[in-house]
């Protein structure tokens, strides 16, 4: 338990973790009904990237989720090497722009799958009819 405390806190997932924390934090106002699903803007140029097609919180989500988790393997592989003074350095320094590459790798494949699942335009709200007048 406490490899897996040291890798969450220290250099390189440290930055995706509280990055994950917002996430989580929006999440659970989305369950709250706090906010909504898809507050932001949804074409904001995620398309260019090949990650449009869905929310834009989804695709972020995912790419902060899926970076954290890469970030903290990457970090407890390093650790493990055995590599230390410059080359263990720039191995560090490596593991989060590593974890990047692979967050969009993994975001595309499943942004892909998930495209099909989101209608292109919301439907209509039939909870206030009176509202669309």
């Amino acid at each position: 338990m406490s490899e897996f405390l040291d890798a969450a806190l220290g250099f390189p997932a440290v930055l995706f973790g509280a990055a994950l924390l917002v996430v989580i934090a929006f999440w659970l106002l989305v369950l709250a009904g706090a906010a909504e699903h898809d507050s932001f803007q949804p074409r904001l140029g995620t398309d260019a990237a090949g990650l449009g097609g869905v929310p834009v919180t989804v695709t972020v989500s995912l790419m902060i989720a899926v970076a954290w988790f890469a970030g903290l393997a990457g970090s407890v592989l390093v650790r493990r090497s055995g590599v230390s003074g410059a080359a263990g350095t720039l191995l560090s320094v490596a593991v989060p722009a590593a974890a990047l590459l692979i967050a969009w790798g993994v975001t595309r494949l499943l942004v892909r799958r998930l495209r099909d699942l989101v209608p292109e335009q919301a439907p209509r709200s039939t909870a206030r009819p009176w509202a669309t007048r």
